[in-house]
């Protein structure tokens, strides 16, 4: 997606300065849009390129630097406050019989 959005911003920018330019040395208006809509072609083209491969040269920087394969040993502490399997907590499943503990609104 960003480059797309690198391309048509680089476009964008060429094709402004291309008829501003033109409009400054009396150009005609046909001679205006042929020129622009060139100008904006090769740069979206050239932008696109430019952001797909810095796109690729970026992917491979940071796969690099990815830390992979690191062994991480949890050690579980006696003392945690999760609960222990086997023992009770304060949850219970929703059932009939607990139906009546939920409120509803009335319209």
């Amino acid at each position: 997606m960003n480059k797309w959005r690198f391309s048509l911003i680089l476009a964008l920018i060429a094709g402004f300065f291309t008829f501003l330019f033109g409009v400054f040395h009396g150009a005609r208006i046909e001679t205006l849009l042929f020129r622009t809509t060139v100008s904006m072609f090769i740069f979206s083209t050239v932008g696109y390129m430019l952001g797909f491969f810095s796109e690729c040269f970026f992917r491979q920087l940071l796969n690099m630097y990815k830390t992979k394969g690191v062994q991480v040993d949890v050690i579980a502490d006696d003392n945690s406050d999760a609960a222990a399997p086997g023992t009770t907590s304060d949850f219970t499943p929703l059932t009939p019989e607990n139906m009546k503990h939920i409120f509803q609104s009335k319209n």
